[in-house]
């Protein structure tokens, strides 16, 4: 039996009914091979309740999906919720489903060289802001395309694509930024 059918055979005791009935139709849809209508339902799911073992069937869906850094990172958050609530069989479930995955994960590191470091710079990842503190970091990602933007007051944006391939490495370097002239600045 593969990790993602245990998952998902897994229990997933003292949830709510509605939580409960989410989780099963999710279960459902797996089964019959609606992954992307499973891991939706079981989102669903995890939003009315964090419970190791909603969280374990995402992360096998998002696995099964392909979503390989997205699924490691559900493995972890599966383990620290099994811990919690004192269930040891979902931490070695989380513990081994995301040792399976690790070497399938792609990364993507954003260099952001000292001297391009301008006051107000914000820099983002396919709209969502990428903190400072991750810059020059090699970070865990999906596989597929995003798109790099760094603004800064005053400044022209620098916009850059990138496509990661699955268990590829990709280090992308942003520009300096260009000064705005007068008339691009507005009144």
């Amino acid at each position: 039996m593969t990790l993602s059918l245990l998952v998902l055979a897994a229990a997933n005791a003292a949830a709510s009914p509605e939580t409960e009935q989410l989780y099963r139709d999710g279960r459902a849809l797996f089964n019959l091979g609606k992954v992307d209508e499973a891991c939706e339902t079981f989102e669903h799911a995890r939003a009315l309740e964090q419970r190791s073992g909603i969280v374990l069937a995402l992360a096998a869906c998002r696995q099964r999906q392909g979503r390989f850094a997205t699924a490691w990172d559900l493995f972890g958050e599966a383990k620290a919720l099994a811990v919690r609530e004192k269930r040891d069989r979902s931490v070695g479930v989380a513990e081994r489903g995301a040792a399976e995955i690790a070497g399938l994960r792609s990364f993507l590191t954003v260099v952001i060289p000292p001297k391009h470091r301008l006051p107000g710079l914000v820099v983002t990842r396919t709209g969502k802001d990428l903190p400072s503190a991750a810059w020059d970091q090699e970070l865990p990602i999906d596989a597929g395309a995003y798109v790099i933007e760094a603004t800064a007051p005053g400044y022209k944006p620098q916009v850059l694509r990138v496509e990661v391939a699955p268990q590829g490495k990709v280090t992308i370097t942003v520009p300096a930024l260009v000064k705005r002239d007068r008339i691009d600045q507005g009144p």
